[in-house]
């Protein structure tokens, strides 16, 4: 009985919305018995309920680190209390698992006003402890062992590898980015996308950001940090942080870029194919972006490029752009490219889903013919769709010879002339005379 609680948040003050009294969110319809579900299946436990859903409040009883300085808090702002839960009159059996005849203390309705909360919904969003570390520092440890979970290929499908928070001394972000490139080399199937650590190109002091007033000394600290970053075809670089604005906190935040990159990518997918570019006006737009916290000049985009980093500028009239398709690779290849890297990738996945129809039959004359029926159609469609220049496929008695045949292997032979992008554009301006023919010019060149 009386299990039933509502609970409203309002900006009274207007400090939140400019208008006091505006209604922020409401929670309605919760329960105060800590195994209470909703029809549906989902939490209506009223502090499970606030901690997934809630974008302004949580419940009392989390970590220590914050004081209350009232008595009557029942909730506080993007905030925890410390150790200790104060006692709210009347709210006996509250918290408790359901059973018979259980009633629940009520207090009927009552205003409650947040005071002296910790706001975590500051421009930074960043904090940092007594030893010098970020908020995620003492959690890297945990996320670099979560990331080996993703090196299970066959019961996890992944295409991206996101580093997510850059948040980290510049050690351990190079450490988290390694990471993911060694998950990604594991993998063959996915990419890892990488930014680099915060305090390259932004200062956090006292819940205030500031981006970092020398851009030769962000392109210096960007070249540092990718500098101890494995080379890999599997990964791909960005030059930061972009600014935008967050509607669950209300406020503006700079966050990495390698969300975004993925992102394009993705909606590459979906308008075209995995080997057409990212980057460029065309697909690489930034969106939800309102400034970059480092937009690069032609001579540093030139450094950043060669040094295998893809940067994102402020184009006119094109808003941020991703202006670059390098992969994380240092040598000269056909796979320091991102479109050639995702061609292979999902050339050798659909190709290898063929190549499995062909386990345990005979290594004979008619499974090759099969084979190679099964995959020249496909990669004639990809030639078709301009992701590749030409093609061979080669399986018959010259690479499946009796030795091969002996050791009960397979073998195919697939020559691919990828498409490559354009990452340089030459325009030649000729003057001539009114009366020259162009036609006598032009062969004389």
């Amino acid at each position: 009985m009386d299990d039933e609680v509502h609970i409203v948040v309002i900006d009274s003050s207007g400090n939140i919305t400019g208008n006091a009294g505006t209604i922020l969110e409401k929670n309605l319809n919760l329960s105060k018995a800590s195994n209470a579900k909703f029809s549906v299946g989902s939490d209506s436990y009223w502090r499970k309920f606030l901690l997934d859903n809630s974008s302004y409040i949580y419940g009392l009883s989390g970590p220590s680190g914050i004081t209350s300085t009232s008595d009557n808090v029942l909730l506080m702002p993007y905030s925890y209390l410390e150790e200790g839960d104060p006692t709210l009159p009347e709210t006996q059996n509250w918290d408790q698992p359901t059973k018979d005849g259980l009633i629940f203390g009520s207090f009927g309705s009552r205003t409650l006003t947040l005071v002296n909360g910790k706001n975590y919904n500051g421009e930074s969003g960043i904090t940092t402890s007594a030893n010098g570390k970020g908020p995620f520092e003492t959690d890297l440890p945990n996320l670099v062992s979560g990331y080996d979970l993703f090196q299970n290929t066959e019961e996890i499908n992944v295409d991206f590898l996101l580093m997510g928070s850059t948040a980290y001394s510049k050690e351990s972000a190079q450490a988290l980015a390694n990471k993911l490139i060694q998950v990604a080399e594991q993998r063959k199937d996915a990419i890892a996308f990488i930014s680099p650590h915060r305090g390259a190109s932004l200062t956090d002091t006292n819940d205030k950001v500031s981006v970092k007033s020398s851009s030769e000394d962000i392109t210096n600290n960007i070249l540092e940090f990718y500098s101890a970053i494995t080379s890999s075809t599997y990964a791909v670089f960005d030059t930061g942080h972009k600014y935008m604005f967050d509607r669950f906190t209300n406020g503006f935040k700079y966050v990495p870029l390698n969300g975004d990159i993925a992102g394009i990518c993705a909606r590459n997918d979906i308008n075209n194919f995995p080997w057409y570019s990212p980057a460029g006006t065309n697909r690489g737009a930034i969106l939800n972006s309102v400034k970059l916290a480092y937009n690069p000049t032609k001579s540093q985009r030139d450094r950043l490029y060669t040094n295998r980093i893809n940067p994102v500028i402020f184009s006119p009239g094109s808003g941020m752009v991703l202006f670059g398709d390098r992969t994380g690779y240092a040598k000269a290849s056909a796979f320091d490219r991102i479109n050639v890297r995702r061609l292979f990738i999902y050339l050798e996945e659909a190709i290898g889903r063929a190549a499995k129809d062909s386990l345990f039959e005979f290594n004979d004359e008619l499974t090759r013919t099969n084979f190679v029926n099964t995959v020249e159609p496909f990669l004639r469609d990809v030639q078709a769709k301009r992701g590749i220049f030409d093609y061979v496929v080669i399986c018959d008695e010259t690479n499946n010879t009796a030795a091969v045949i002996d050791n009960n292997e397979f073998i195919a032979d697939i020559y691919i002339k990828p498409a490559r992008s354009v990452n340089f554009v030459g325009l030649n301006f000729i003057a001539t005379k009114t009366g020259v023919d162009f036609e006598e010019v032009i062969g004389n060149f």
